[in-house]
C-alpha cells in the first residue's frame, strides 16, 4: 500500500496541515521541521497526489566518479530528499570515462530515460562543457569540477551548466591564515584539476586583498589526480631532492593528505611538530588518521538539494539553453583536528 501524508504526519510527529504546508513549498515552517518532514518522506516513500496522476516518470540522472570512497554520499541523500519532495526518481550512477553506462544519457543510448542530469564527475562535466548543446537539463556541484572557477570568468570558460559550489578563495585565505596565524608561513599546496579546488583559485587568492600574510611563501603543486599514492611520490621527491623548505602542506583533497602522510612517516618527519597539514573534503577516515587530518568541511547534503532545485527548477520552466546560467555559493568551515599546531 502506497504512504499517505497521514503516514508522513505521524513519522515526522508532525500535523497534516505542516506536511502539507512543506509540500506546497510554505515559507511558515521551521527549518529544524521542515528537514524532519522531509526525511519523513523520504522514510516511507511517499509521493505526492499530484505526482502520482503525472503520466511520465520524472527522473534524475546523477552521475558520479568511479571512485568516490563514500565521499558523495551526503550529496546523494540531498539530491534525493529534493526530488522525492517533488515527484522525482533519481538514478545513481558512475561516468568515471567515456566507457562508463552514465555517459550512454549523453547519446540516448540508456535504456532509462532522464528528465535531466546532476553530475558530480569530472569526466561527465568535460562532456557537458565541450557539448554545443544539452539534450537535458542539467546541474553541476562542482567540489570534484573539472572546470576552472567559476568564480571569475576573465580568460576562462564559464560553465555550460547551473552549478553549486562554495567560495574558494575565501575558503583558501582562511588556510593560509590558520597557517600564519602559528607561524607556519613557507607552504606547499597539493592540487589537481579534479579536486575542489584549481590552480586559479589558489592564485586569485594569494593575489586577493584579503590575503593573510604578504610575507609568506606559497609552492603550488600539481598532480594529474587526487589519488594518495600520486601524492605519497610526489611528497617523497620533494623530501629526497630536498627542493624546498616548508612547514605547512595544504592539499585540496583529504585523499591527497592521506598519502602524503606515509611520505612523512618514511622520512621521520613529525606533524604537527614540524610540519601542520590541512586536508579539504572531511572524508569519513580523516578523523582517523594519525594525527587525525584538520580538513576543509563543506554543507554536502544542503548543496546536494541546492542542486536538485536548480535542476527540477530549469525542468519544469522548460529551460535548458537559456544562455544565463546560476551559480550557487556556499560557505566552507575549517575543521580543526591535531594535525595542526
Amino acid at each position: 500500500m502506497n504512504a499517505t501524508i497521514k503516514d508522513v504526519a505521524k513519522n515526522a510527529g508532525v500535523s497534516i496541515a505542516t506536511v502539507s504546508r512543506v509540500l506546497n513549498k510554505s515559507e511558515k515552517v521551521s527549518k529544524n521541521t521542515r528537514e524532519k518532514i522531509l526525511k519523513a518522506i523520504v522514510d516511507t516513500g511517499y509521493i505526492s497526489t499530484i505526482s502520482q496522476k503525472e503520466k511520465t516518470l520524472k527522473s534524475i540522472y546523477v552521475l558520479l566518479p568511479e571512485n568516490g570512497y563514500g565521499f558523495f554520499d551526503e550529496f546523494c541523500y540531498g539530491i534525493d530528499e529534493a526530488a522525492c519532495l517533488r515527484g522525482y526518481e533519481t538514478i545513481i550512477t558512475t561516468a568515471g570515462t567515456g566507457k562508463h553506462k552514465g555517459f550512454r544519457i549523453f547519446d540516448g543510448t540508456s535504456r532509462i530515460g532522464a528528465t535531466g542530469i546532476i553530475t558530480l564527475s569530472p569526466y561527465a562535466e568535460r562532456k557537458l562543457h565541450d557539448s554545443t548543446e544539452h539534450k537535458f537539463p542539467a546541474v553541476s556541484i562542482f567540489p570534484n569540477g573539472y572546470l576552472k572557477s567559476y568564480e571569475f570568468t576573465d580568460g576562462i570558460d564559464s560553465p555550460k551548466t547551473d552549478s553549486v559550489g562554495i567560495y574558494t578563495v575565501e575558503t583558501a585565505n582562511d588556510v593560509f591564515a590558520r597557517f600564519a596565524s602559528s607561524g607556519r608561513k613557507n607552504i606547499i599546496v597539493f592540487f589537481s584539476e579534479k579536486t575542489y579546488m584549481h590552480e586559479g583559485d589558489l592564485k586569485r587568492a594569494v593575489n586577493s586583498s584579503s590575503f593573510p600574510e604578504k610575507g609568506m611563501r606559497i609552492k603550488l603543486v600539481r598532480l594529474e589526480n587526487a589519488s594518495p599514492f600520486r601524492a605519497e611520490e610526489k611528497m617523497t621527491e620533494i623530501l629526497k631532492k630536498r627542493t624546498c623548505e616548508f612547514s605547512a602542506v595544504f592539499c585540496t583533497s583529504d585523499l591527497m593528505a592521506a598519502g602524503i602522510y606515509r611520505s612523512f612517516r618514511n622520512f621521520s618527519r613529525s606533524m604537527p611538530e614540524e610540519i601542520s597539514v590541512i586536508g579539504m573534503g572531511d572524508h569519513d577516515f580523516s578523523p582517523f588518521l594519525f594525527p587525525s587530518l584538520s580538513t576543509i568541511s563543506m554543507p554536502k547534503r544542503e548543496m546536494g538539494k541546492s542542486a536538485a532545485e536548480l535542476l527540477m527548477d530549469k525542468i519544469e520552466t522548460v529551460s535548458v539553453n537559456s544562455g544565463t546560467y546560476r551559480n550557487i555559493l556556499f560557505p566552507s568551515k575549517l575543521i580543526i583536528r591535531d594535525s595542526l599546531i
